[in-house]
């Protein structure tokens, strides 16, 4: 469990406490349309605003919220969680740690609004860890301080992670994990580094690791943290943390047995006014001296400050007062006087056996609270239960509505599609009858164009296996000639590469039949015919293209397939052609809903006698042995162009002079 220092120090961290402030009536912010939630805000305020600084205020502004909750006046999930963390705080400020929790619990189902503000959802998870801390359940306490890290680093709330590290670091401290409880204040002071927080905070933060090092009898850190924090408290001007600064600085030099530097800082204390008027710095500052007097061996002045230190410590603060009788126990046993040594360990005794009492009657209120709210929570979801199970039957019950609509509905459907049947019956006949027409005609042409093309490929294919078979059987003849050899291998390997492009367009023409491009994508020309341009270039080294291109056109198509067709055309151009630049002409316009691309080249060109034939299979107008070539290429192309609607036509050519090619195809959506 805190003791009352602890519990100090954390508010600290959201509050700077002020001397009385004047009472003010909340009527004065009210008038006629003031709304029962807008007078709840204002009781909130007001709450935030004098908490710490005065107690009716607060008390009057609870009570006012509390009646509005309690007359079922709708109020926004916000709004309420505010008033539950302003209770809280409140009850913190009475010493009543185990009213906080119930605060707590009551209001813990708000978290599940999607209307709760994230920073605020975070303050309510703070206040959640440090109320299980106030009563000592410290494993629930760190689980809340980690999950509020996490949620805070979520949120970017540097605040809130500032303040769950702080009060992880302390219940660390409380348990002895000084590494734990370094690290995290030590990451606190990162955060602060980077952040604008109260100086308060700053220097809290600071006081606290220098207890841990000092804890941990760490003294030289402790005493460079103290230091720290002490330029921090001038920077901030917080004379009543400097008294506290100072004071720890006392008992460490008294803990390494320096009694006259312990003395410097204790008159440092006395020099300052508000040190020396703060009722919480009189007790430090007074124990400071008693232990400075004990270091002494002045018995008689530790005494007398241990009696008049037992009448201004708070009754609630059972932690001073326990280490105060144990003090006076021991001087009185060093002095020899064993009756008031005997006196105070009574007091001591009966004052231990009181905590203990209380803390079982905490412990037994907070398990009782516990318990309460997890059967609240078995009881919620249950009833969630129940909900969801009614909800389920109800569907059910729907369902059964909806299947015996649709079966009355397909019943009639079924009367009516029975009436429908004959005529649709008699029209699809029809229609089958049609396309079984269109599919025979399909059938027919397809089998007139495989027997032309099976006679043409074989004559095709002949021609280089003949050439193959023949120049191997001179070379094997001329063998003991090297050069001659050489001469007819190299037929060889002519025929069988004109061999190898033949089954490869071969397999493209056939693959052409099957191909259904439906891939659409945005194609700009002048970046297709570059491209295209390019990979022709890497084959033909040794030519020059020169393209001109109409730019800034840009349209929707099946690009891979339209990029083959290109290719097929502009290969064309630059094979069959003697000029030292080859020149590509690519024009673009849309004509009747059609894209219409012309590709004009300065080749070899066509005679007008092969116009007609230049799209056949395997149609070859030139000998091998000047240029390459299957036949196949635009064959393939017209194919394509088939599959997406579209045609490619010759639209003029000369020979010596050069041709153009037409490629249409419609808009596709």
């Amino acid at each position: 469990m805190l003791g009352f220092k602890e519990v100090f120090t954390c508010f600290l961290l959201s509050f700077c406490y002020v001397g009385n402030a004047q009472t003010t009536l909340f009527e004065e912010s009210f008038t006629e349309q003031t709304s029962v939630e807008d007078k709840f805000a204002i009781y909130l305020d007001s709450m935030d605003k004098y908490l710490y600084r005065d107690i009716d205020i607060t008390g009057q502004a609870l009570v006012e919220c509390q009646n509005i909750i309690n007359s079922g006046s709708p109020l926004e999930d916000s709004l309420q969680l505010r008033y539950t963390l302003s209770k809280a705080y409140f009850d913190f400020s009475k010493a009543k740690p185990l009213d906080a929790y119930q605060a707590i619990v009551d209001g813990d189902y708000l978290l599940e609004s999607d209307r709760i503000p994230s920073r605020l959802a975070g303050k309510f998870n703070y206040l959640k860890g440090f109320t299980f801390m106030s009563i000592g359940d410290l494993e629930a306490a760190q689980n809340a301080f980690y999950k509020g890290i996490e949620l805070s680093k979520t949120n970017k709330d540097t605040t809130l992670i500032i303040s769950n590290l702080y009060s992880l670091g302390q219940l660390f401290n409380d348990e002895g994990d000084f590494e734990a409880a370094l690290k995290c204040f030590n990451q606190a002071i990162e955060y602060l580094s980077v952040s604008k927080s109260r100086g308060s905070t700053v220097v809290l933060t600071y006081i606290e690791l220098a207890e841990t090092y000092i804890n941990n009898q760490n003294y030289d850190e402790g005493l460079k943290a103290l230091q720290t924090a002490e330029e921090k408290c001038d920077e901030f001007e917080l004379k009543v943390l400097k008294s506290e600064i100072l004071t720890l600085k006392g008992h460490v030099y008294l803990d390494i047995g320096e009694i006259d530097k312990a003395k410097i800082f204790y008159n440092k204390i006395v020099a300052l006014d508000e040190g020396s008027k703060d009722q919480l710095n009189l007790v430090s500052t007074q124990k400071l001296l008693s232990r400075i007097y004990r270091a002494q061996h002045n018995y008689t002045k530790v005494l007398t400050l241990y009696e008049e230190l037992f009448t201004k410590i708070d009754s609630n603060n059972i932690d001073n007062l326990l280490e105060l009788y144990l003090s006076a126990h021991e001087v009185s046993q060093d002095m020899g006087d064993y009756e008031s040594a005997y006196k105070y360990l009574i007091k001591y005794s009966e004052l231990k056996s009181k905590k203990d009492e209380d803390l079982k009657r905490q412990k037994t209120a907070y398990l009782k609270i516990k318990y309460e709210s997890e059967q609240k929570e078995k009881e919620n979801e249950l009833l969630h239960l129940k909900i969801k199970q009614r909800d389920s039957e109800r569907q059910s019950l729907y369902g059964l509505i909806l299947l015996s609509f649709l079966f009355l509905t397909v019943l009639f459907g079924a009367l009516y599609q029975r009436m429908r049947y004959s005529k649709s019956l008699e029209e699809q006949v029809i229609k089958r009858t049609e396309k079984l027409k269109e599919s025979n005609e399909l059938l027919s042409k397809s089998n007139v164009e495989i027997d032309e093309f099976n006679r043409i490929l074989a004559h095709d294919m002949t021609e280089p296996l003949r050439s193959i078979v023949g120049f191997s059987q001179m070379a094997n003849r001329h063998i003991i000639q090297p050069e001659k050899a050489k001469g007819y291998l190299q037929y060889v390997i002519n025929s069988g590469q004109q061999l190898e492009q033949l089954i490869r367009d071969v397999s493209t023409y056939r693959e052409a039949k099957s191909i259904i491009s439906n891939d659409l994508s945005e194609c700009k020309l002048a970046d297709l015919c570059a491209e295209i341009i390019e990979d022709i270039e890497k084959v033909n080294p040794n030519k020059i293209i020169s393209l001109q291109c109409t730019e800034n056109v840009n349209f929707r198509a099946p690009q891979d397939l339209l990029k083959s067709i290109f290719t097929i055309i502009i290969d064309n151009a630059v094979t069959y052609n003697q000029e030292d630049v080859v020149s590509i002409q690519v024009d673009y316009e849309l004509k009747d809903n059609h894209h219409v691309v012309d590709i004009a080249d300065n080749g070899i060109g066509i005679a007008p006698e092969y116009h007609a034939d230049i799209f056949k299979m395997f149609t070859r107008l030139n000998a091998r042995g000047i240029y390459t070539g299957t036949g196949l290429g635009l064959s393939i192309a017209s194919k394509l162009m088939e599959k997406i609607n579209g045609e490619i036509t010759l639209l003029n050519s000369k020979e010596n002079v050069g041709s153009t090619f037409q490629i249409k195809f419609p808009i596709f959506s």
